[in-house]
This record gives structure tokens, sequence and C-alpha cells, in this order.
């Protein structure tokens, strides 16, 4: 057998220490921490504003271009509407010829109904808004709003016509009236 004898190694070089695992876990566990924090963050928020803001995916125009072909009045769609309220594009339907209607749906199930169709030369809108509880009316650039209830208070009613489309929505549900004047300021043509 042979023994073979090992001398120190001079002063003036470095040997290189032996490093445990132990030490170099906590510093990778820390890492792992705050990359894992940063990307909740970064998730946290993004699902925020999904769900805050209006997304940029989120188009309130339920009008198909089959539906808007065969009418001979333009018709309108909000772009702002009350809060807690999202057009329904599946809702779109034209029951009658020359009048299309669509829903928002809001909190709890609740509805708002919209229709539009050509407006009237023949029919007497000043008497059907006499007919409203709380009548409230605004002049706009093209016509005119007008919001209140019917039924003894149990419908919400909002009206806007201008020469050629008139556009009533109705609900049960209590929305601020406000935000009926809101939404019906905010119609846009549709393209």
């Amino acid at each position: 057998m042979i023994e073979r004898s090992f001398k120190a190694a001079p002063a003036n070089v470095k040997v290189p220490q032996e490093h445990s695992r132990a030490s170099i876990r906590p510093k990778a566990a820390w890492a792992t921490i705050g990359l894992g924090l940063g990307v909740g963050v970064v998730i946290t928020a993004a699902t925020s504003w999904l769900i805050i803001a209006k997304p940029w995916y989120y188009n309130p125009n339920p009008f198909t271009p089959t539906v808007a072909s065969g009418l001979k009045f333009p018709l309108y769609y909000p772009t702002s509407v009350p809060s807690g309220y999202r057009v329904d594009s599946k809702s779109l339907g034209t029951p009658t010829a020359g009048v299309v209607i669509f829903d928002l749906k809001g909190p709890n199930g609740a509805k708002l109904y919209v229709s539009e169709e050509a407006r009237s030369t023949t029919f007497n809108l000043g008497g059907f808004y006499e007919k409203f509880g709380h009548l409230q009316e605004i002049g706009v650039s093209d016509g005119a709003i007008a919001v209140g209830t019917l039924n003894n208070g149990q419908n919400e009613v909002a009206s806007r016509a201008n020469n050629n489309t008139w556009i009533l929505a109705n609900t049960t549900a209590k929305i601020p009236m406000s935000q009926l004047v809101t939404m019906l300021k905010s119609i846009t043509p549709n393209p």
C-alpha cells in the first residue's frame, strides 16, 4: 500500500472553500418569493382593470349589418349605460317590421328594455309624455329626452326622439333618472 502525504498550500495561494447548499438556498428562496410576488401583483392589477374598467374588447353596439340594412331610419346605441348594466347583443330582435329591440342586463337579473323605430309623424309624443309621472324633459342637439315613470311609478321610462328615430327604454328596476338621461345623451349612430 502506498501512502501519500499532502502538504498545506502556501499562504499566498487561495484555496476554494466548499459552500454548503444551506448557505445558497436562502438567497434563491428570497429571489423566488420576490419573483412570485411580482407576478402576483401584475396578474392582480390586470384582472382588476378588466373587471373595473370598460375593457377595450367590449363593444356596446348590438347591431349586426343585416338588422340595420333593411331599415329606413338610423339606429343608435348607448356608449354610457347605467351603473352595473351592459348591452346584451344576444337580445337583439325585430319583433315587428321597422322596430328593433335589445336589452341591457343589470345586477340581480334586472333588465332595461330598449326599442327603436322610425319617428312617426302622426303619433303625439307630447301626449305620451303627459302620462309620465315625475316628468323631466331635456333638450339635446338633435331633439329631446324625456324621463319619468308610468304605471304608478312601477316602470321607469326614458325616451329620446330626433327627426328620424324614436328610442324608448323602460324597466321595473330602480335606476336613477340621471343615469337614464346620461345613457340617452350618449347614443351614437350605428356605423
